[in-house]
């Protein structure tokens, strides 16, 4: 007896499966149009950006899964699998950065007086980056602070200030050393140099999945067969081809066709964990900030911890008199 044949796939998501990510971008859009909150199609939405290699806007998209639907199955994976792609991201862009251009450190410190603090770079050819947290400020500080950085124009001045928490403004300054880079702005590219075409870009991207060119859902055979291509197009021996990108290529499906392997990609355990106060992994990260009631006692910790044992004494002891 054979076995029951499986439904075809919707067709958003055979367009994204086959990289026709025009026409599922059509389908979701027009969706979206008359039915805002469809959650189905947020979500395969929110994974076209993932596959596109979108990851600031896959998040936004997931955010708004979340606001429709808190509990909808998988929404917790998909943030995490995001926010690690994205942060992976950030920190190879900031690496490749300091790596090839030249870069000074804007030494802000501690400030405690005000939310806002306003310093000076030596020359106002570096630019800062806009937002700054823990995945691109200096050192390895752990705390949840985040900034907002604003520089005009041709301006060597540079304003920090405290953002928002949770919804809350925050009136006071910070308890860090604070610390980041603002590197020479990227001249346009002169006449007769090309932009890296987006096959070039994947390829050297930090994402697994954009390397191989394979969606976030793919079978083992896609996999496999994404992998001949990309191994036969980046072999060394070949016109065009790269010693790094195949290493880079094998890299990647070694990692992706190993469960544990890619499990933990998709986690980002494989990022670095802050220290401080609370340090924690990014999948605990992304866990904490969307569902806080799973975290009672965080930041500061359980307040009656130290006299839980000292109540159950007492218990004991005045069940004894009785």
């Amino acid at each position: 007896p054979g076995r029951v044949a499986e439904p075809p796939p919707p067709p958003p998501r055979r367009y994204r499966r086959t990289r026709d990510f025009d026409s599922c971008e059509r389908k979701l859009s027009a969706s979206l149009a008359l039915f805002p909150r469809y959650i189905a199609a947020w979500e395969e939405y929110a994974v076209l950006a993932l596959d596109k290699g979108l990851f600031a806007v896959a998040i936004e998209r997931l955010e708004t899964v979340y606001a429709l639907h808190p509990e909808h199955p998988d929404v917790l994976q998909w943030l995490i699998r995001a926010t690690s792609a994205l942060d992976r991201e950030t920190r190879q862009v900031t690496a490749d950065k300091a790596s090839g251009t030249t870069c000074e450190v804007l030494h802000v410190g501690f400030h405690m007086r005000s939310a806002e603090k306003k310093v000076a770079l030596t020359g106002p050819i570096f630019r800062c980056p806009t937002r700054v947290d823990k995945t691109n400020w200096l050192g390895d500080d752990g705390y949840d602070d985040s900034f907002s950085v604003r520089q005009d124009d041709g301006s060597q001045t540079v304003t920090v200030s405290r953002e928002e928490e949770m919804g809350v403004s925050m009136s006071h300054g910070w308890g860090m050393d604070l610390r980041f880079s603002c590197c020479e702005v990227d001249l346009p590219a002169s006449d007769g140099v090309e932009e890296p075409t987006p096959d070039i870009e994947n390829r050297q991207s930090s994402d697994h999945f954009q390397v191989l060119g394979v969606s976030c859902d793919h079978t083992l055979e896609e996999l496999r067969a994404a992998y001949r291509a990309a191994s036969f197009r980046l072999h060394p021996d070949r016109d065009g081809g790269s010693t790094e990108e195949f290493a880079r290529a094998s890299t990647a499906y070694k990692c992706l066709s190993d469960e544990e392997c890619r499990n933990a990609f998709e986690k980002g355990d494989d990022l670095p964990v802050r220290q401080g106060v609370d340090s924690r992994s990014v999948a605990t990260d992304v866990e904490r900030k969307f569902f806080p009631e799973r975290f009672p006692y965080r930041p500061f910790g359980d307040p009656f911890k130290r006299g839980r044992p000292n109540e159950m004494n007492k218990r004991i002891a005045g069940g004894m008199t009785i």
